[in-house]
């Protein structure tokens, strides 16, 4: 072992480690919680780059949602979001939910959540959920973890295990 030489480590001792590993250091902004990049390069990236941005689409979705009469849903503010963004990119459920999550453009989480709000207020006061067939699309609506996540009952798990051990007086005619 004495004439074995030894290895130097070389690098930065951050990068050492791989992403879940204890010590990893990721490089994610203090007040986004993104991963840091220029104010420039995020607002190429972002499809909403200030929330005002979002705001203003989003009140325009429930604008004109209340001007025709029509619910107001997760699927058509995603739909609106990607018609009317001056980026011309689609806002997927997907997308939607993470930023409501805050999970990607944390700046935006308050903005969602209070549409998502807006949304949850409508399906709770709005008669037309308490109309015949409605009503069932109120409550499962209503069980969605965005707009309430209520639940009408509680089940418990039940990990009981039972061992059948059969004695040396069993024999096959006692399962006929």
């Amino acid at each position: 072992m004495a004439d074995e030489p030894i290895k130097k480590r070389r690098g930065n001792p951050a990068f050492s480690k791989k992403k879940g590993e204890p010590g990893y250091i990721e490089n994610r902004d203090t007040v986004t919680g993104q991963l840091a990049r220029s104010k420039a390069a995020h607002e190429v990236v972002s499809i909403f780059p200030h929330v005002e941005d979002f705001q203003k689409v989003a009140d325009a979705y429930f604008d004109e949602c209340d001007e025709r009469g029509v619910l107001y849903g997760e699927a058509g503010l995603a739909l609106y979001l990607s018609e009317h963004n001056k980026k011309g990119r689609t806002v997927t459920l997907t997308v939607l939910r993470s930023w409501y999550d805050g999970e990607r453009c944390a700046y935006l989480q308050d903005a969602v959540q209070m549409a998502y709000l807006r949304i949850q207020n409508q399906v709770e006061t709005d008669e037309r959920y308490r109309e015949k067939g409605m009503v069932t699309r109120g409550i499962f609506l209503q069980k969605q973890t965005r707009l309430g996540g209520y639940q009408d009952k509680i089940e418990q798990k039940n990990d009981t295990t039972v061992r059948i051990v059969h004695g040396d007086s069993v024999d096959d005619s006692d399962f006929k």
